[in-house]
């Protein structure tokens, strides 16, 4: 659950995975909803679960048949062209939307039971020049070219060595003089080797020639020429060594590449294809009971650079695909003349999947499986240098993900009025579940073993000493070999635990499946104390209990928040799986906090002076829980990737850090052997310092947000009023994350913060703390060590409390500090 609660007729319909604000599991069209509330730091006990309340009710059907077709176009021949089109010369990005659909309602049984449909579809197409990375001819064929004494550029370099036509500068034809400093026209060398005396000698004995087993051949033969040498594209600009893309071997190919559909990683775009149906049937079985019932059923698909566009001409792109589903009802009873009773229940499920094209469960995929190279029967995924990403790309670990996400809630409200009181009780029960992956959980090595291009142990020799060759021309020669001869620097497969029985690792997913279970309850009275004023007065009481992993595949380390410090508190972090069904059920992620009680008050006064009912002045004050940790940062990323439960097979692993491999070699360890000299669980070695770790504050308790509000309302005519307000917002204990390296320099240690220690000894001061923590050091050579031994310390979990006004003021507002030393605890 988020800080925003977003209900459609009563059902809460964000997410369950993702804290995407007020956006929707479905997709929500105009026809679909009757009215809309947006109501901000509310006072009122009904409304829990998030300062912010989005609450939508859809459209029902009448007595008369009423409908209506639509359609929208959104193209982009009225756009103007960009900036970086008009430089490079070309057209303007094509864009192309259509929103089309129709509803209808009417009588089922006239004035008894009444339907509602619509259909809301949408198509999306985009097509942008795009350049990927490429060889140039010379250069897929070994061949590289250079200008002595000078390094390579580009067109857009300082210094460049080809023109926009690909001609090296200088040479007849080209645009450009000769680079600045060359100390020669353009030269070449083959990377393989060079002419000894009549004898082809290789510049590198381990690298003689083109990969034999016929990858890069494959690869190379669908590889498009270059036309634009400028830049590389995407692909190269984040690489850690400049100069690159240097025109006159590495170039970029650009073309005009189309999408269908465009989604963003959580699935919250909105210019996906869509299919979007919505039902209503509403149905009175009498004067006193009614009941309606409401669904919507949708199906998305789209292509998302996370899941991977091709960045040649003939890949294979990723996908994302969305089902997401929402149900609800309700029935209405009035019991009597003064009370009325609503009992509401329905479902939200989001099904939401991203694959990387090798993962596609379609024919794209099967056919984007078939370019990979085998070895053993396996297939594999290479990652080259200077063309990292082809005709498949971003095959990353965050790439292909994953989530359902189903809620189940039911609730009941009773409203009586009596007398000058009108009265209401209600509470409600909310299952939740979330089901999946992220990228960091599901890389594509766990079932494709990658194997990384690069600069191995075995270093390239022979090309940094060809005459002339100098700065990054000389890197990108030795990349050029390494591509072109498929050298290995590492195979890596993941292997993983997936049952708390499990005491050995395989090949597969890392799915986990967190649940967590809410419930509330809420009295309120709007007391009519006399005609000009009523006083609003409630109180909301809420539970969210600790999640749980359904296997009960959730590790944490032992002691809680305490044994995160490991050997500092005098022994190693040892993790441990907690929770419902795990060998330890009766250790919880974080202890359950039962103190969630939120008090709402307000009034509203007819001030008696200006004349009766002019002047109103209202004021209200509540509190609202904010809910359980996210699914997704709260918990998965939070704590999820713990050590322990997963290990990562490698050449090191393996023993053959220093071997030369290429794809070709007998000994490339495809299929990969499962670990045998590791166990689930086990402690981490002292020099490893790399793992993620976290956990949770033992005593992590729920946060919650004080909402003010006041407003004084004038009538000065009958058709104008003036209304001057003030709305603030208060969060504390809010939800964050402190590195465990961190240094809380306001936390209280021998009596003084360290802060205060530290501006002490600026102003040439002595400041005890200082005393105490150097003790048993010994500060320079020679010297004996200060003190008896003995280090102290401590860390902090800094909340952050914000507060609304005309602008936001951010303030400090509380501190938990740990005490470190062995046999403390967290407090």
């Amino acid at each position: 659950m988020t800080q925003l609660n977003t209900t459609r007729d009563g059902i809460p319909v964000s997410d369950g995975r993702y804290d995407i604000g007020a956006a929707t599991t479905t997709f929500v069209s105009p026809d679909l909803v009757e009215e809309v509330r947006i109501i901000t730091a509310p006072a009122d006990a009904e409304m829990g679960r998030g300062s912010g309340q989005f609450q939508m009710v859809t459209r029902s059907g009448t007595n008369q048949f009423r409908g209506s077709l639509f359609w929208v176009n959104r193209n982009s021949a009225l756009n103007a062209n960009s900036w970086i089109n008009n430089f490079n010369g070309v057209g303007k990005d094509y864009s192309n939307g259509n929103q089309f659909g129709g509803r209808l309602g009417g009588p089922i049984i006239k004035n008894k039971t009444f339907f509602f449909f619509l259909f809301d579809g949408q198509r999306f197409v985009t097509k942008s020049y795009f350049t990927g990375p490429v060889l140039t001819e010379q250069a897929r064929q070994g061949i590289f070219r250079f200008f002595p004494g000078v390094q390579n550029g580009n067109v857009i370099s300082n210094n460049p060595s080809v023109d926009r036509n690909g001609i090296p500068c200088g040479e007849t034809g080209g645009a450009c003089a000769r680079p600045i400093g060359a100390q020669g026209p353009v030269t070449s060398f083959n990377v393989f080797g060079r002419d000894v005396n009549g004898v082809f000698t290789p510049w590198d004995s381990n690298r003689r020639a083109l990969d034999t087993s016929g990858w890069i051949k494959r690869l190379i033969s669908r590889m498009p020429l270059p036309n634009d040498f400028t830049t590389c594209g995407p692909a190269q600009i984040f690489t850690t060594t400049p100069g690159l893309c240097d025109g006159l071997n590495v170039a970029g190919y650009r073309w005009l590449r189309r999408n269908e559909g465009v989604d963003v990683a959580n699935g919250d775009g909105q210019d996906t294809n869509r299919n979007n149906y919505n039902v209503r049937i509403d149905h009175n079985f009498n004067s006193s009971h009614k009941a309606s019932f409401s669904g919507t059923w949708e199906r998305d698909w789209a292509e998302t650079t996370q899941a991977g566009i091709a960045n040649w001409p003939g890949g294979y792109n990723g996908s994302v695909r969305r089902a997401p589903r929402v149900l609800t009802g309700s029935v209405v009873s009035t019991l009597s003349p003064t009370v009325v009773n609503e009992f509401r229940f329905g479902s939200r499920k989001n099904w939401n999947y991203s694959w990387s094209s090798i993962w596609r469960p379609d024919q794209v995929g099967d056919e984007a499986r078939k370019v990979l190279p085998t070895k053993g029967g396996v297939a594999f995924y290479p990652t080259q240098i200077l063309f990292p990403d082809h005709l498949i790309t971003n095959v990353s670990g965050a790439a292909t993900r994953g989530q359902t996400s189903p809620l189940w809630m039911f609730s009941d409200a009773l409203s009586w009025t009596k007398g000058k009181h009108a009265f209401k009780a209600g509470y409600e029960i909310r299952l939740t579940s979330s089901r999946g992956w992220n990228g960091t959980d599901n890389p594509d090595w766990y079932l494709y073993p990658t194997v990384t291009v690069a600069n191995p142990t075995v270093q390239v020799t022979g090309i940094a000493t060809v005459p002339g060759l100098s700065g990054t021309s000389v890197v990108t020669a030795q990349d050029l070999l390494l591509d072109l001869s498929g050298s290995v620097s590492n195979v890596m497969l993941a292997f993983n635990v997936q049952r708390p029985t499990d005491q050995t690792f395989a090949p597969q997913v890392r799915i986990k499946e967190y649940l967590e279970n809410e419930w509330g309850g809420f009295f309120k009275d709007d007391w009519k104390i006399r005609p000009d004023l009523t006083l609003n007065l409630g109180v909301r009481y809420d539970w969210y209990g600790v999640p749980w992993e359904k296997y009960g595949m959730h590790a944490l380390p032992v002691g809680g928040g305490a044994g995160l410090y490991g050997i500092t508190r005098g022994g190693p972090t040892v993790l441990q799986l907690v929770g419902k069904n795990s060998p330890n059920p009766g250790t919880l992620f974080y202890q359950n906090d039962w103190n969630n009680i939120a008090p709402a008050v307000g009034f509203s006064w007819s001030l008696p002076w200006g004349g009766k009912d002019k002047t109103v002045l209202r004021a209200g004050y509540g509190i609202a829980y904010q809910g359980a940790a996210s699914f997704n940062a709260g918990l998965n990323i939070a704590s999820g990737n713990n050590p322990g439960l997963s290990y990562n097979q490698s050449l090191t692993t393996l023993g053959l850090g220093n071997a030369f491999l290429n794809f070709a070699s007998p000994d490339l360890p495809i299929p990969m052997p499962a670990p045998t000299n590791v166990k689930p669980l086990a402690p981490e070695p002292f020099n490893v310092r790399t793992n993620p770790l976290g956990g949770f504050d033992d005593h992590r308790v729920n946060p919650y947000v004080q909402n003010f509000n006041l407003e004084l309302q004038r009538e000065l005519a009958r058709n104008l009023t003036f209304e001057a307000r003030y709305i603030g917002s208060k969060g504390t204990k809010l939800f964050g994350g402190v590195s465990l390296n961190d240094v809380n320099i306001f936390a209280q240690a021998a009596g003084q913060p360290l802060l205060d220690a530290f501006n002490v000894t600026r102003a040439g001061g002595d400041a005890p703390l200082f005393d105490l923590m150097l003790k048993g050091l010994t500060m320079n050579p020679g010297q004996s060590p200060v003190g008896t031994n003995g280090i102290t310390g401590s860390a902090a979990v800094q909340n952050i409390s914000r507060q609304r006004k005309r602008r936001t003021i951010r303030k400090h507002a509380e501190y938990i500090c740990d005490d470190h030393r062995p046999g403390r605890r967290s407090a």
